[in-house]
């Protein structure tokens, strides 16, 4: 879903932004058919965000098939490290790296406002309500599409025929698909320091 936010900030605000890097992300373009089956799958976990404790919601999710291959989502409370500096992640630049971890922060039971929130995000920003395809005029000049090798969906999805559209080729976009090695549908978990070294060198060239 980050993906698909970037792309919408992108165009509605197309003067601000040059290239993107879009991780895992779904570009749109679903069938009729495929929208109401989407439309199904929302509405089902809409109520499960909504219904479920945290935790079997947690394994339920987690037990979907596009996150079979890869690393396991991380454990409530524990500790996690990223190649990125903490201090460029926040956008406050130190000359003193802050290398701590991060803390995945524990979900408690009470808290139905954030439920609300997720089960709303889900439905107002899933791919069914995406049209990027029709704005192709509007895209970034430079987009980057990061996969991980072991998603097989994804895999499948960036080399089909979406990308090969007449009104994607006729904006003259400079698209790459970028294939992460031994990563899976979670690409910052599965391989960080092999994505972030990948986007650094992407954007040096831009520049």
């Amino acid at each position: 879903m980050g993906g698909r936010l970037a792309l919408e900030a992108a165009l509605a605000r197309p003067e601000l932004v040059t290239s993107l890097h879009l991780i895992s992300t779904h570009p749109g373009g679903l069938t009729s058919q495929e929208i109401a089956a989407r439309e199904v799958w929302n509405s089902v976990w809409a109520e499960r965000i909504l219904t479920l404790p945290w935790q079997d919601l947690l394994e339920m999710w987690n037990s979907q098939e596009i996150f079979a291959h890869g690393s396991a989502s991380p454990t409530p409370g524990a500790e996690f490290r990223t190649p990125i500096p903490r201090e460029t992640v926040l956008g406050s630049p130190s000359s003193q790296p802050d290398t701590r971890p991060w803390t995945w922060t524990p979900l408690t039971e009470g808290d139905s406002t954030l439920r609300q929130r997720l089960a709303m995000a889900l439905k107002k920003w899933s791919v069914t309500q995406q049209t990027f395809l029709d704005a192709a005029t509007l895209w970034p000049a430079s987009v980057r599409w990061y996969y991980g090798d072991l998603d097989a969906k994804y895999r499948d999805l960036y080399s089909g025929p979406l990308f090969q559209t007449a009104r994607l080729k006729s904006a003259n976009l400079d698209f790459r698909k970028i294939a992460i090695p031994g990563a899976g549908h979670r690409i910052p978990l599965d391989q960080p320091k092999a994505l972030s070294d990948h986007i650094l060198t992407q954007i040096k060239e831009q520049t």
